[in-house]
């Protein structure tokens, strides 16, 4: 996950598409690119957002194909 700000405090979640929370992280700066493991949920489409102060953004995801 990259973003085009330097964003910090960020707090990454991942979730179904139902709405179901299935991973959260949280990064301290997005300074550079961060890598998430995303082994431990089945493959298929979620959402991924993050979020920080002042920022928010949510983008659909693919998972294992």
């Amino acid at each position: 996950v990259e973003t085009l700000e330097n964003i910090q405090n960020a707090t990454i979640t991942i979730h179904t598409l139902l709405g179901q929370e299935a991973l959260n992280f949280t990064v301290p700066s997005f300074s550079e690119r961060q890598l998430l493991n995303l082994t431990t949920i089945p493959a298929g489409q979620y959402i991924l957002q993050v979020r920080a102060a002042g920022f928010s953004v949510s983008k659909r995801i693919l998972v294992g194909f």
